[in-house]
């Protein structure tokens, strides 16, 4: 990509000694087949290799859905596993994505991207561009990065368009790192409820006056209290910091990546009937 790190910028990643991440570090990306995607994903719904946070994108794009100068091209890159990735790995596309190394260039994040273009229905290369590429919406809703899923449209598309990732693996990634080194519990715990998960809850919950974090509904009343979850924002259950737990109604909880099982919930009948109608 010739582009490299500031020298100003914090290392948060050492360089680990395999054959996908090496090629990273040596050329900047990789590309993966389709079908070796979930190898990847951890259970925070990041793509990862040995603990190193990448982008995902797809380096071969066709020259119709092209806009070049002319326009906004519709290709994007991916932060995280979001609905647009989980439906390609679902359906098996062979799509080969390409894993990019988050480069901070001049205080920014780096948002030019090589792209091969081909024709329709062709493998072969018209041309090689280098463009912006920007995040993908889906990434931005699922992760609610700032707020992003209960702003205007107005205000998300503002958000959309000046988008940074460094600032995003800046507050994201340091305190994911911090919590790993203070924790140690991807190795130490087992991704299970404590015993005493029930007044954790409870505890959390309270000291959040019994109102969702996202909705800002409140639930304080005994009979409403059970609509309002403690989630676990990286899916370890066994990270009970208060610094992983969220308060969200059953409603808001039920929207976040792999709990939409919570759809089929009595409750989440109750609640939409009581509450949403």
């Amino acid at each position: 990509m010739g582009t490299e790190y500031s020298k100003n910028e914090i290392d948060i990643w050492k360089p680990i000694e395999d054959s996908v991440l090496s090629e990273i570090l040596r050329t900047g990306e990789v590309l993966i087949e389709n079908e070796e995607l979930e190898e990847f994903i951890e259970g925070d719904g990041f793509f990862r290799v040995n603990n190193k946070t990448v982008l995902v994108y797809i380096k071969n794009q066709y020259l119709k859905y092209w806009s070049g100068e002319e326009g906004e091209t519709r290709y994007r890159y991916h932060l995280y596993n979001c609905k647009t990735l989980r439906e390609t790995i679902q359906k098996g596309r062979k799509a080969r994505y390409v894993f990019r190394d988050p480069v901070f260039i001049r205080g920014k994040g780096d948002d030019i991207f090589e792209i091969n273009l081909t024709e329709f229905g062709s493998s072969e290369t018209v041309k090689t561009v280098k463009e912006r590429l920007k995040v993908c919406k889906n990434c931005l809703k699922e992760l609610d990065f700032q707020g992003f899923e209960n702003k205007s449209r107005i205000n998300q598309k503002e958000a959309w368009d000046s988008f940074d990732y460094k600032i995003f693996f800046e507050i994201h990634e340091i305190q994911r790192l911090a919590m790993i080194n203070f924790q140690s519990y991807r190795t130490v715990l087992k991704n299970q409820y404590p015993k005493n998960f029930t007044e954790i809850s409870k505890k959390y919950r309270e000291s959040k006056n019994w109102t969702c974090e996202e909705c800002n509904i409140f639930l304080g009343e005994k009979s409403n209290q059970r609509y309002l979850h403690t989630h676990h924002i990286d899916h370890q259950k066994s990270n009970n910091s208060n610094f992983n737990l969220k308060a969200l109604c059953i409603e808001c909880h039920s929207k976040k990546p792999h709990h939409d099982i919570l759809r089929n919930n009595i409750d989440y009948s109750a609640f939409i009937n009581k509450f949403r109608k």
